[in-house]
């Protein structure tokens, strides 16, 4: 592929009021998502029509003790529904989370809470996994590591019935021995814990198991399949994704190798973007580089169907030494008209407080980048894990939940979970990619809607990056105020070739500009 400048569009007459993303903001428990699952989304327990959620903290910032706490709350208000402690030291209780259809018939899903570091005895392989009602609160199932087995739990989730006794089942990660490379999956009866399938690496991989994502039904078997996230140590290291099917517990086919080493970090569904009439895979890989302290992340999204590679995302603050990009996603229903579901990037270090990004599947743009409202320098690590969780303040937006993980040094926030809104999205735009090199036209096509008739669209561009940055209220434009910059504000209809445009009376329009030849690359 070839450079291109970036160029964000700036809908000049119709830019919206400025508001504030934080619906609420709900003081946790300590060492929030500091590690493990962090956050899930259980839907309406407290029958208030809006979805509820649980979180888990498998530590403390104050003590060593680590037993854990993990914490129902509504997702109206933020009230704690129901609260589980772990009861041993150095348990890590609530280090991952899963959700399981209803297994003592009160009509409301199961929690699955993963245990993966429960303390190790001669006796006892270290490793729990737990199922409790969210109606009642009691402890529904409780397994230890199967014989030749340990750290059970470090990542678990609810699947349907794989062996047809009428229960849903547990799927849940293990190891077979000391090292990340004896990784498994194990597939529990939801009814007894009898192991149903054992999904297996091979001597090149690690980490096998650290992530697991349960997919539609994709060998039409009429049963769930499974998604597993490995790194394969093999030289260069490249990390990838094995789909299994969930009746019979046979491998299915690989996602991979993924475009970067690194740690598979998070796996999610979402529905068909190549309209194969299959689901597709969003996979979120962290830690992509290490030069000193150097970090990025990628998220590509990868067709089930045709199983090769559609899209790959990078932050849009590369040049930022640490940046944990990737580490979460999720999806929002079509909200820009083109039919595809939009990508929430959670980014726990950008600009060092943290934030989310929300990127246009069709335009494979970046939309919009959300921050905690207070100073960078609290170093929050807000959307380490993040969740839709629809419209909870019944005002018609989309809202999300992200846990903040670090204490605000500047402010009384302690770590806890943000609820944000999404700003509505009306503009999307057909790009053509120029060659810095070769230099030519380039014009975009703006589709604005009916309410942004009369519109000036102003194109702006930038030929050093992205970071800085420049602040417009709370937002952040994502180019620099280099030179380039200076000349396309300067002269937008004489020299740049019409960036300065007013849209029809259907909101539509273009805009473009003249690139010169001999740029670097």
């Amino acid at each position: 592929m070839k450079p291109t400048l970036l160029l964000p569009l700036l809908l000049a007459a119709a830019l919206p009021a400025q508001r504030e993303h934080v619906v609420r903001w709900t003081g946790v428990i300590d060492n929030i998502a500091r590690s493990g699952t962090g956050i899930l989304v259980m839907g309406d327990l407290d029958k208030d029509g809006v979805d509820d959620y649980a979180v888990g903290g498998p530590g403390t910032l104050s003590s060593p003790n680590r037993a854990g706490t993990v914490e129902l709350r509504s997702g109206a208000t933020g009230k704690i529904l129901r609260k589980w402690d772990g009861d041993v030291l150095q348990r890590y209780f609530g280090w991952a989370l899963g959700r399981i259809a209803d297994l003592d018939k009160d009509g409301l899903p199961d929690l699955i809470v993963g245990t993966y570091y429960y303390p190790y005895t001669s006796s006892t392989p270290p490793g729990e996994v737990q199922v409790f009602s969210t109606g009642t609160g009691k402890e529904l199932l409780q397994f230890s590591p199967p014989l030749g087995h340990q750290y059970l739990g470090k990542s678990v989730a609810g699947i349907g019935d794989l062996n047809a006794d009428g229960v849903p089942d547990i799927l849940a990660s293990s190891q077979t021995g000391s090292s990340k490379s004896t990784g498994q999956v194990l597939a529990l009866s939801g009814k007894d814990g009898t192991v149903i399938h054992s999904f297996t690496g091979t001597n090149e991989d690690t980490n096998f198991g650290q992530v697991i994502c349960v997919l539609p039904d994709l060998d039409n078997d009429g049963v769930e399949d499974i998604a597993i996230g490995i790194e394969q140590t093999s030289n260069p290291l490249r990390s990838r994704v094995n789909v299994f099917s969930g009746k019979k517990g046979s491998w299915l086919f690989d996602c991979g190798p993924l475009g970067n080493a690194g740690l598979v970090s998070t796996l999610i569904s979402i529905p068909d973007m190549d309209n194969d009439k299959q689901p597709d895979l969003v996979v979120g890989i962290s830690l992509v580089s290490n030069t000193g302290f150097s970090r990025y992340g990628d998220v590509e999204v990868w067709s089930t169907g045709t199983k090769k590679l559609l899209w790959r995302m990078r932050t849009p603050n590369a040049s930022y030494v640490i940046t944990t990009f990737g580490e979460s996603v999720d999806w929002t229903p079509d909200r820009d008209g083109d039919g595809l579901p939009e990508i929430l990037v959670g980014d726990a270090w950008f600009r060092s407080q943290g934030g989310v990004h929300v990127f246009g599947s069709k335009t494979r743009s970046l939309l919009q980048s959300i921050t905690p409202p207070w100073s960078a320098a609290s170093l929050c690590a807000a959307g380490e894990r993040i969740a839709m969780i629809g419209d909870v303040d019944g005002n018609g937006s989309l809202e999300f939940i992200a846990c903040c993980h670090r204490p605000d040094t500047t402010t009384s926030h302690q770590p806890g979970v943000l609820t944000c809104s999404l700003d509505p999205i009306d503009l999307s735009v057909e790009e053509e990619e120029v060659s810095l090199f070769q230099g030519g036209k380039q014009q975009i096509f703006v589709h604005a809607g009916p309410q942004r008739a009369g519109s000036l669209v102003l194109m702006l561009g930038t030929a050093s990056g992205t970071n800085p940055g420049i602040p417009v209220g709370s937002e952040t434009l994502f180019l620099n105020a280099d030179s380039y910059f200076s000349f396309t504000l300067a002269a937008p209809l004489a020299v740049l070739w019409n960036n300065l445009s007013i849209l029809d009376a259907n909101g539509d329009g273009s805009v473009g500009f003249v690139l010169p030849t001999g740029l670097p690359p």
